[in-house]
């Protein structure tokens, strides 16, 4: 991802590690210049680090997104078609779409929807 900034990810450590060296501090001139750039520097890696993490989550979330609809319809299946969940869990499941739900809104959605999947499949008995 974004290969563009892997220069700039060896430059920022190159920097680190020059700025580490107690001679480059000797030239006020040098390490003035090379803190200017480690500043610029850093700003862009950590928005790189930022969106690395943002993505991951992003993956994380579609696969428990994934895992949900897999339960709910397993689940819905087990209902008649007319029963009311159906309509509920459709437009739920729907809210996942949204980019409303912020993280913690969003566990919280999945751990009661669960709730409501596993309560429900504790009322269903299957004949012997």
């Amino acid at each position: 991802m974004l290969d563009s900034v892997q220069p700039l990810l060896a430059e920022h450590a190159s920097l680190q590690e020059q700025l580490s060296d107690a001679a480059v501090h000797q030239n006020p001139a040098l390490a003035k210049k090379l803190n200017r750039r480690y500043a610029e520097v850093s700003a862009i890696v950590s928005a790189y680090h930022q969106l690395v993490e943002l993505n991951d989550d992003l993956a994380a979330t579609k696969d428990v997104i994934v895992k949900v609809r897999g339960e709910v319809q397993s689940t819905s299946s087990m209902l008649p078609t007319d029963a009311p969940q159906h309509v509920l869990w459709k437009s739920s499941l729907l809210a996942t779409r949204a980019d409303t739900l912020d993280a913690d809104g969003f566990a919280r959605y999945v751990k009661g929807l669960r709730g409501q999947l596993r309560a429900l499949r504790l009322m269903v008995s299957v004949p012997d």
